[in-house]
């Protein structure tokens, strides 16, 4: 997997479960409304593991970036991903 993707990933999944609600959000059957949280706390738990297995890569004082130096992400924002991901599931 290259850098920049292992960076973004969490939030490209965020963004597919949000298209995957925003899709079932159409739907006429109360049974497709039922279903939207289960979606919803589904895509944050996933999201929440990828970001997960990102924290191996981070050493204490660290910065993740890509090849272009475009993208970075310190070890303070990973602690923030897991930390909104896992609020969100509670919630």
């Amino acid at each position: 997997m290259t850098d920049l993707l292992s960076l973004i990933l969490p939030e490209i999944t965020l963004a597919v479960g949000a298209l995957v609600l925003m899709l079932m959000g159409t739907g006429k059957t109360p049974g497709v409304r039922k279903v939207a949280p289960v979606v919803a706390i589904l895509s944050l738990l996933a999201a929440f593991v990828v970001a997960g297995f990102n924290t191996e890569s981070i050493r204490a004082g660290a910065t993740l970036a890509d090849r272009f130096d475009v993208i970075r992400l310190h070890e303070f924002g990973q602690y923030i991903k897991l930390l909104a991901c896992a609020v969100g599931v509670l919630l």
